[in-house]
């Protein structure tokens, strides 16, 4: 039985088994009583990428142990759909000064400004690139 706040698998909503849909479900924060925010991880040969990181670090690991035995021989990297704070604030975990996992964090250029203006540091740790394309040319 999930519980209240932790991050689960939702497979249903995939079924392609290189794409697995994570989600968490928001409770005890007023203001945002039942929000869903979802991460997907994809697995590509090369890569086993993170697309958008969830609220906190703690969503990403939590997402990543279930992958663990997955991510042996392949390079990780992140990418954020967009910035706002329920899909790129786990991305500590890549990089800055509390990085556990160092990667790539790959954004569209409107997410790196806001993410640079937010943080400090994303201007330097995230790269120009359409998404969509560049994970079709790397899968």
């Amino acid at each position: 039985m999930v519980q209240p706040n932790e991050v689960f698998p939702v497979l249903e909503l995939s079924n392609d088994d290189r794409v697995r849909v994570f989600r968490k479900s928001i409770h005890g924060i007023q203001a945002f009583e039942g929000m869903e925010v979802d991460a997907y991880i994809i697995f590509t040969d090369r890569f086993l990428i993170m697309l958008d990181t969830m609220l906190c670090p703690e969503d990403v690991s939590a997402t990543l142990q279930s992958v663990s035995t997955e991510i042996i021989g392949r390079s990780l990297l992140c990418i954020n759909s967009h910035a706002d704070w329920d899909h790129a604030w786990g991305n500590h975990v890549f990089a800055g000064p509390s990085e556990l996992l160092p990667a790539p964090i790959i954004v569209v250029i409107e997410a790196r400004t806001l993410l640079a203006r937010m943080t400090g540091y994303g201007h330097r740790n995230c790269a120009d690139a359409s998404v969509w394309a560049w994970i079709a040319r790397i899968a």
